[in-house]
């Protein structure tokens, strides 16, 4: 939050619902909230919450089943009924509108792997992508090329997974929209997303 490098502080653990697919209820637990005295100091935001990697910001719905569906796809009703099953929901309109953010991010990601790959050519070898594959089979090949890139210059940090990339590019629709909506805006330039004006 500040820019640079110190132990992190623990300022709270709130509370933090998720949804089970199978019961379609909302699970409560806990989060890490760490807090940064220096980013305070600055005026900027001084506290973030460290999710796990199977959520994302402002949102009950998993991102481990919103990914499942992406895979699976939503082209016909009985693979909109799948993607109610798999995130626990019962209105199709959320399995479009989060499958739309999810697949946004996605995008967001191959666009980063594919810059980060550029400005290293000689470490990386790049996958062969069809534009036949899906937005997400794109991600696990050029994830797989740039970890391997990563391994050839003797990085040894945490690597990062393709959920990891997903949630960090995920952009919820924040504005407050009336209940009427249909569509709401991209959630990036050029990509649509389906917006049920519903809860997810």
């Amino acid at each position: 939050m500040c820019g640079t490098i110190h132990h992190l502080v623990i300022h709270c653990y709130p509370r933090r619902k998720a949804r089970d697919p199978e019961t379609g209820l909302n699970v409560g637990g806990n989060v890490v909230s760490a807090i940064c005295a220096m980013a305070k100091a600055q005026g900027r935001q001084y506290t973030q919450r460290m999710l796990p990697d199977f959520l994302v910001p402002g949102c009950v719905i998993r991102l481990d089943a919103t990914l499942a569906a992406v895979e699976a796809g939503i082209e016909t009703a009985e693979l909109l009924d799948e993607g109610c099953s798999l995130m626990g929901c019962i209105d199709e309109r959320t399995v479009k509108r989060h499958v739309g953010l999810a697949t946004a991010a996605i995008q967001r990601a191959n666009l980063q792997l594919s810059h980060a790959m550029a400005l290293t050519p000689e470490t990386v070898d790049s996958p062969e992508v069809s534009p036949e594959k899906g937005a997400l089979e794109t991600l696990r090949l050029l994830l797989c090329a740039f970890v391997l890139g990563l391994a050839r210059r003797g990085r040894e940090e945490r690597l990062p997974t393709e959920r990891d990339l997903v949630q960090a590019l995920w952009q919820r629709e924040w504005k407050a929209k009336p209940s009427t909506c249909v569509f709401g805006e991209p959630a990036v330039a050029d990509i649509s997303v389906v917006h049920g004006g519903q809860s997810p």
